[in-house]
């Protein structure tokens, strides 16, 4: 019985051989687009892996004008160099 149906379906395919590259190809296109949306999906989600305790950090953001942002950081820049020496040390050990 499945050889039947294979066979049956061969047949209609070689009758019908633009209709079957069409669909074929768009198969395809479907399936790679799929899998390129997937793979981008699986690395933003994976982009805090390394990081301890993800569940509980957060990245807050700020934007400041570049006058601004100096101003803002002139006094608390030794502090800011310490925490980003830290993170830097932690990824090393790993």
């Amino acid at each position: 019985m499945w050889r039947n149906y294979l066979t049956v379906g061969i047949r209609a395919l070689a009758k019908n051989r633009a209709y079957t590259a069409i669909n074929v190809s768009g198969l395809a296109l479907g399936i790679a687009a799929c899998l390129l949306i997937l793979g981008f999906v699986r690395y933003e989600f994976s982009y805090n892996d390394w990081l301890p305790d993800v569940d509980k950090t957060f990245q807050f953001q700020n934007y400041f004008h570049p006058t601004e942002a100096g101003l803002a950081l002139g006094s608390d820049w030794e502090s800011r160099n310490r925490v980003i020496a830290e993170t830097r040390s932690r990824r090393r050990r790993r």
